[in-house]
């Protein structure tokens, strides 16, 4: 699952390639298509710019973060969904002016340093935990003789066992600050004229 993010107003290079799809097509048709619109997307960086929500998290934060003053609680919440919610092209500049400033004083930079050394933490952490329920896993086969049983279906005392473990995960690792992604957004920012998220 992902985060598709729209430019509203972007300026734009060329012509978008299209494809009918109520046409059969072929499979080099359908490739030429997608190797010709990953470069239009490509050369025309405001069109669209996508992050899986591992990535997306991370920068919706840092957004609401730096423009706490002035963004709606509405406009927060649409930061963390899909839902279409639209951002107007000044919107976008607040927006990029931000996260350039962030960029340009090295404190993005900081930040993905530090979240790099926690990630490595959780990591080691994260590893002891899935030791444990591999553990746990095993006495659940030996109780119950299911070779193939989930956790969802363990005896209620390795159940509870299990959902403890699951809770004390440390789930750091799974959303990077990234310096690279943070200077892509802004990349899109500056050529969208406002953008929407999907």
């Amino acid at each position: 699952m992902g985060m598709d993010v729209y430019g509203l107003k972007p300026k734009i290079k060329g012509k978008r390639p299209e494809i009918d799809w109520d046409k059969p097509t072929t499979e080099k048709e359908r490739d030429k298509y997608f190797e010709d619109l990953s470069k239009f997307e490509a050369e025309n960086v405001g069109y669209y710019f996508r992050n899986n929500v591992w990535f997306w998290r991370p920068l919706a934060n840092l957004i609401t973060v730096l423009n706490e003053d002035w963004l709606t609680d509405e406009q927060k919440e649409r930061l963390q969904d899909n839902s279409g919610f639209e951002f107007s092209e000044l919107e976008a500049i607040k927006i990029k002016l931000s996260l350039e400033k962030v960029i340009n004083n090295g404190w993005l930079k900081k930040a993905e340093q530090q979240w790099k050394k926690e990630a490595k933490q959780a990591e080691l952490w994260n590893a002891q935990i899935k030791e444990q329920m591999e553990k746990l896993k095993k006495q659940a086969i030996k109780e119950t003789t299911k070779a193939n049983i989930i956790p969802r279906d363990y005896p209620p005392h390795l159940k509870l066992k299990w959902d403890k473990l699951w809770e004390s995960e440390d789930r750091t690792s799974s959303y990077p600050v990234s310096l690279e992604n943070v200077k892509n957004f802004v990349a899109f920012l500056n050529e969208c004229g406002g953008f929407k998220v999907c």
